[in-house]
């Protein structure tokens, strides 16, 4: 029999239309047993379960979906916000970026509901295509050495992403003027 079931996260987002695999983050002890878990869901109206644990997003809320081993009893219960799924994302900064200084992009995903836009809580991830010209972390991009990179803003486990150009410059160290002294009429 089943002596231990437990989500690798007790928490999980899925998006309206596009199923999860929920079954793949149970953890189950021993491997190797015979006992069937028992899938279901506290309002299959925002979240069905299958027998296998997968999960179909019928509307937005919250749900409790439970496993249950039939032999032990053993079971698991993982929270599900069920949020409709974003549609893109936006990057606000400056694209151009001094040699060993940093600039922070602020990003969110968003998607259109009656001709606005709503940001979602999604996480935003981040990655450069050239990590010797700029790093990023958390949306903080570095300049490493002159040149040019693309930064990339994506939600994890989505085809959603965004990309900016930035490029990388020596810092200006000083100015002059070629004269100290000049003479300005008025009128011209």
């Amino acid at each position: 029999p089943i002596t231990s079931l437990k989500f690798s996260s007790t928490k999980q987002t899925v998006y309206v239309g596009s199923e999860f695999d929920l079954g793949r983050t149970l953890n189950v002890l021993p491997i190797n047993n015979t006992d069937e878990i028992v899938w279901t869901s506290s309002n299959e109206s925002v979240c069905r379960v299958d027998s296998n644990g997968v999960l179909t997003p019928v509307s937005t809320g919250k749900v409790t979906i439970k496993a249950t081993a039939i032999g032990s009893g053993k079971s698991a219960s993982c929270s599900v916000t069920v949020a409709k799924a974003p549609e893109g994302i936006v990057i606000e900064g400056v694209n151009t970026i001094a040699n060993n200084k940093s600039v922070t992009f602020k990003a969110y995903a968003y998607y259109e509901e009656n001709g606005k836009i709503v940001k979602t809580k999604d996480t935003i991830s981040w990655i450069s295509s050239n990590e010797s010209v700029a790093t990023v972390s958390k949306g903080k991009v570095k300049g490493i050495s002159v040149g040019s990179a693309t930064i990339t803003a994506y939600i994890e486990g989505t085809d959603i992403q965004k990309t900016i150009d930035v490029n990388v410059v020596m810092p200006i160290t000083s100015l002059k003027f070629s004269s100290t002294k000049q003479t300005v009429y008025v009128g011209s």
